[in-house]
């Protein structure tokens, strides 16, 4: 796919453009840490980005920042961010047996970006670099909102199905994969931190999982059913390709 490009260089740590034509009025958010997706495929094809974590309205010559509001959840009757980052302190006390995904296990490029790695592995989008699926899912430095990922998907090009729930289950979720699918649940950390994997099947009681931490190596495994029951905040995405 070719992208549009224009220059936008950034000075003293401040987001700065100076489009070189008249541009009308975009609402994004900056987040390229690698510097890995030209401005243009965000401005040009609609994407999204933020390695500031700061709310953008572009116009051309003109710049205005605001912080971005986040949905919180309650899970297990304590208020959590809803945005999904590392899976540092997850499944510690559960006891993990041997799971070898059929499909490529991917380890997540940064502490933020668990979604986009699992939305690589669900997906089968090994071919677009992270940085891209980043910019489409409105991953932040603080993580990316699951509601996010199938408008991202639809603009990465994807020609499956990726439909947002707040309310998934267990039993959802091994309807979802006896189909075909695979599901990219938001789980709760033991410090109430929000990760997001993938669950590729449940078999005899077992969830099987791909989960990109750690950092830039990821893991599979499998844990009981209701380890996950418990651990899940009701988000995710089911995607069929």
């Amino acid at each position: 796919m070719l992208l549009p490009r224009c220059y936008c260089p950034e000075a003293e740590g401040q987001a700065s453009y100076n489009a070189v034509q008249t541009l009308r009025a975009e609402r994004y958010t900056l987040n390229d840490p690698d510097n890995e997706v030209p401005m243009g495929l965000i401005i040009g094809a609609g994407l999204l980005a933020n390695p500031t974590a700061v709310t953008t309205e572009l116009t051309a010559g003109r710049v205005a920042s605001a912080a971005p509001e986040w949905e919180a959840v309650t899970v297990g009757g304590r208020g959590v961010s809803e945005l999904a980052s590392n899976g540092e302190g997850l499944f510690t006390n559960v006891t993990r047996t041997s799971y070898k995904p059929a499909s490529q296990l991917l380890g997540q490029t940064y502490d933020f970006s668990c979604a986009a790695a699992s939305c690589t592995m669900a997906a089968d989008l090994l071919a677009t670099p992270e940085a891209y699926v980043r910019q489409a899912i409105l991953t932040d430095t603080n993580g990316t909102a699951l509601s996010n990922i199938p408008e991202g998907l639809k603009n990465l090009g994807f020609k499956g199905t990726a439909d947002y729930s707040t309310n998934i289950t267990t039993h959802a979720i091994s309807e979802a994969t006896s189909n075909g699918g695979s599901v990219i649940v938001n789980v709760t950390t033991d410090s109430g931190g929000v990760h997001a994997i993938v669950v590729d099947s449940i078999v005899d009681g077992i969830a099987n999982i791909r989960d990109p931490w750690p950092i830039g190596v990821g893991s599979s495994y499998g844990v009981p059913v209701d380890a996950l029951e418990s651990v899940l905040t009701g988000k995710s995405v089911i995607i069929h390709q």
